[in-house]
């Protein structure tokens, strides 16, 4: 069974369009200050998904590779 998603708490959208992760998010992800991300709208447009670019990038090669060695 994969694992549960967790909810660390709710943010708001400040007049910057900038929103603040909770700190035990940023905490248990390693999220650092600098740090770049890949926003991904949903596919009926009520929401966002943000993950980190470096771990997207990784996942996307991993599936490369896969796809390659597929006859």
């Amino acid at each position: 069974m994969p694992p549960m998603s967790e909810i660390y708490g709710t943010s708001t959208i400040n007049e910057k369009g900038q929103v603040v992760i909770p700190a035990e998010a940023r905490k248990k992800l390693h999220i650092r200050s600098g740090e770049r991300f890949l926003v991904i709208g949903t596919p009926f447009d009520d929401g966002i998904v943000i993950v980190k670019a470096k771990a997207f990038t990784e996942h996307l090669g991993k599936i490369a590779k896969i796809l390659e060695e597929r006859p």
